[in-house]
């Protein structure tokens, strides 16, 4: 696991501070990577596991933070 904290801006203006964790099966698994988030409210936000860590992050469900 590796994680990262950041500043996020929300579609309503505001700024959140973000913790995502990005999560390795290994390797040789089909769906290797995945991606979790969780916000200073504790909003928390995933998505699909994929083989590229790169559609891992696009496909976060990062609109579940801004809820």
């Amino acid at each position: 696991m590796t994680e990262f904290e950041g500043d996020r801006k929300r579609p309503d203006g505001q700024t959140t501070h973000v913790r995502i964790q990005i999560l390795d099966a290994g390797l040789g698994e089909q769906f290797r990577w995945r991606v979790e988030a969780r916000d200073e409210a504790g909003r928390f936000a995933t998505g699909n596991p994929d083989a590229s860590l790169e559609l891992a992050i696009a496909t976060t469900h990062w609109q579940e933070l801004d809820v």
